[in-house]
C-alpha cells in the first residue's frame, strides 16, 4: 500500500468516529477470532446504546481477537457521518449496505494504488470519483465507467488482491 498519509481522508479508519458498522453489518464466526456465533446485520452484544463498544480497551482479552485489526478503510467514518444525518438511532439496511459497498471500494482502491500506474490509474481515479461522490451525497451509486473498468482490469485487479 501507498504511505497512508496520502490516501484522503475519508480512506482512513477512525474507529471513535464510527457508530460501530462493522459490529453491526459483519458476521462473527469463533474459528475466525470471535468468542461467539454472530449472524451479519446483528447488533455485537458489546455495542453500547449508541453504538460504541464497551469492551474496545480491552478486546483481545474478551476473545475479540479480530476487531482491531479489520480496516474498513474509512468507510465506517464516511457512512456513519449520513447515518447522523439522517437523524437514525439505528443504521437502516441500506445504511448498512453502503458500508459494505464502500468499505470493498477502498479496500480496492487502496489495494491498487502504486501497482503499474500508467495501466492501473484510471480505475484510481474512477474508484476515487465513486467515493467522493458517497461523501458528498450519501448514496452509493457506482457510474456505469466505474463498472465497465472493474470487468477491463479484472484480471489486473485479481492478480493485485492475490498478491496482498
Amino acid at each position: 500500500m501507498d504511505n497512508p498519509a496520502e490516501l484522503p481522508d475519508h480512506y482512513r479508519t477512525d474507529c471513535p468516529r464510527c457508530v460501530g458498522l462493522c459490529c453491526i453489518a459483519s458476521a462473527h464466526l469463533p474459528a475466525n477470532g470471535f468468542p461467539e456465533t454472530k449472524q451479519a446485520n446483528q447488533r455485537c452484544r458489546n455495542l453500547t446504546d449508541d453504538n460504541r463498544c464497551r469492551v474496545f480497551e480491552t478486546l483481545e482479552a474478551e476473545g475479540y481477537l479480530v476487531c482491531r485489526a479489520y480496516d474498513c478503510f474509512g468507510a465506517g467514518p464516511t457512512v456513519t457521518r449520513w447515518i447522523e444525518r439522517d437523524g437514525t438511532p439505528m443504521p437502516s439496511s441500506q445504511r448498512l449496505e453502503d458500508f459494505r459497498q464502500l468499505s470493498r471500494l477502498h479496500m480496492l482502491v487502496t489495494a491498487v494504488r502504486g501497482q503499474d500506474e500508467k495501466t492501473i490509474a484510471p480505475l484510481v481515479a474512477a474508484g476515487n470519483e465513486v467515493s467522493l461522490a458517497y461523501k458528498l451525497n450519501g448514496i452509493f451509486n457506482p457510474t456505469s465507467q466505474f463498472v465497465s473498468m472493474l470487468k477491463y482490469y479484472k484480471d489486473i485487479v485479481d492478480a493485485l488482491l492475490r498478491e496482498k
